[in-house]
């Protein structure tokens, strides 16, 4: 498992991405830092991720 940690900074706003992961993952988490600390989404079998970047921090948790 390892863990990608992605923001934007801009100071308003926020952007749309979709983080290509280069292959396909079992488990993928999204936890946004000002929530707290379970995931916000959770996706299974995939090899991108799509996220709303504004900016704080949302860390990607890959798992095999």
């Amino acid at each position: 498992m390892f863990k990608l940690v992605i923001w934007d900074e801009n100071v308003k706003g926020s952007n749309q991405v979709t983080a290509n992961l280069g292959r396909r993952y079992s488990t993928v988490n999204v936890y946004d830092v000002t929530v707290g600390t379970s995931p916000t989404q959770t996706l299974n079998k995939v090899d991108s991720v799509s996220l709303n970047l504004s900016d704080h921090a949302l860390i990607v948790e890959i798992s095999k």
